[in-house]
């Protein structure tokens, strides 16, 4: 069955999703609201973490839109870009996440080879266009040491 685009959550649990290996769902409250595709409605940009407890976690960028009065997700992104995550010595873990004009841009930590995995020297940030109902990677990803 398809995966469903719209989660109920009441009182911390829901039916949809496996209590037993799903341990913690946290949405940002702080939603980003832009007209990302041009159409004149905005859609919000949201950041969801699934915690399945230990060090097990998936971050999700979410876009979502209004069909009628129903909110459903447009797009997401679950990960770096393959190349991106691939020039990391660690996966990449989204560290910011912001819009500019119609852009979202995704900061991801990315750790050069002698990094420890607590702390990345470098970020990478990548620019995501909203297109035809698609976040498709815009332009080139741009590296710079931390705080840089």
């Amino acid at each position: 069955s398809a995966t469903p685009r719209l989660v109920k959550v009441e009182g911390g649990s829901s039916q949809v999703l496996d209590s037993a290996t799903f341990a913690t769902l946290e949405v940002d409250p702080d939603v980003l609201v832009a007209d990302l595709d041009g159409n004149g409605q905005d859609e919000a940009v949201v950041s969801v973490v699934c915690n399945y407890g230990a060090n097990g976690e998936q971050h999700t960028v979410q876009v979502w839109t209004l069909d009628g009065d129903r909110p459903v997700v447009v797009d997401r992104i679950t990960g770096a870009p393959g190349d991106v995550a691939d020039a990391s010595a660690f996966p990449p873990s989204v560290q910011d996440i912001a819009v500019e004009g119609d852009d979202v841009v995704v900061t991801f930590s990315h750790h050069a080879e002698s990094d420890p995995r607590c702390c990345a020297s470098r970020q990478t940030e990548v620019r995501y266009a909203l297109d035809d109902g698609d976040l498709a990677v815009a332009g080139r990803p741009v590296t710079t040491p931390v705080g840089g």
